[in-house]
């Protein structure tokens, strides 16, 4: 069985060979086209799929002396909109429960227990919300007691650590990401994708539900 194996694979090799070299310069010229077309393709489609990727960015206009306003804000400074599949708000790795205004809120009132004064502004992005390019959402405005202003940076800063925010979207190709805050540093991953199984691997320090 195998020596007939291998006579007709050396029949095939040797009958494709003929027909190659009974092919003018435009046979090979018509496939290198065709490869070449299939290249071009992919790269355009790339491409596109790039140049409509969300990218989001949290920020923190910190109170000063007199000025006792806090606002955490959320934008997207990417180049498509992105659409909003689920919105999750953590205090110390613990997820705080509730509409995402509420869990905002919430969490901000653990951090900062008794200094604050009032929650005055919180967002809710519900499932199937888009957030279009360019645009600013205020996650959540509060202000403090004159204590908490007069303090050092590095202390009101260690509060705000203790929250976290989790963001899960789609682009308008339907990709899903998910973008992490934690410990003030800001992650964008694709789910499913490379990066995001070895996320999962080496147990980033996101919280979890």
């Amino acid at each position: 069985m195998l020596e007939s194996a291998l006579g007709f694979t050396v029949w095939a090799s040797g009958q494709a060979y003929a027909f190659l070299s009974q092919q003018g310069a435009e046979f090979f010229i018509s496939i290198l086209a065709i490869v070449l077309a299939v290249w071009s393709g992919r790269q355009s489609s790339r491409h596109a799929g790039l140049s409509v990727l969300p990218a989001f960015s949290v920020w923190v206009e910190y109170p000063r002396e007199q000025n006792r306003e806090c606002l955490i804000k959320l934008a997207n400074k990417g180049f498509g909109p992105a659409i909003i599949d689920e919105t999750l708000v953590f205090y110390n790795g613990c997820r705080v429960e509730g509409f995402q205004f509420t869990a905002i809120e919430g969490a901000i009132r653990s951090a900062f227990s008794d200094d604050i004064e009032d929650v005055y502004e919180a967002a809710e992005a519900g499932v199937g919300h888009a957030i279009g390019v360019n645009e600013e959402v205020t996650l959540v405005g509060f202000t403090i007691k004159n204590e908490v202003t007069d303090a050092n940076v590095e202390d009101f800063g260690a509060r705000l650590q203790t929250l976290s925010f989790r963001l899960k979207y789609r682009d308008i190709y339907q990709r899903s990401w998910q973008f992490y805050v934690h410990n003030s540093i800001g992650r964008t991953l694709r789910v499913n994708s490379p990066r995001f199984i070895l996320a999962l691997i080496t147990k980033w320090r996101f919280p979890r539900r």
